[in-house]
């Protein structure tokens, strides 16, 4: 099964996949390549995982 790393919902998918320590050792491992877009991009997404409920059935509907 595939899931994008840049998506975390697309991992609660997955029975046992466990995003946040991948997208964490990533970000780690592109820091010491020194390629720093990624890395930038990663903790974007780390941090609005930490801001987000990816429970919500309704997420990807615009909540305004």
């Amino acid at each position: 099964m595939f899931a994008d790393i840049l998506v975390p919902p697309e991992w609660n998918k997955i029975h046992g996949a466990e995003w946040r320590p991948l997208a964490s050792e990533l970000r780690d491992q592109f820091d010491e390549m020194g390629v720093d877009g990624m890395v930038d991009t990663l903790n974007q997404v780390l941090a609005a995982d930490e801001e987000q409920d990816w429970n919500d059935p309704f997420l990807y509907l615009n909540h305004q």
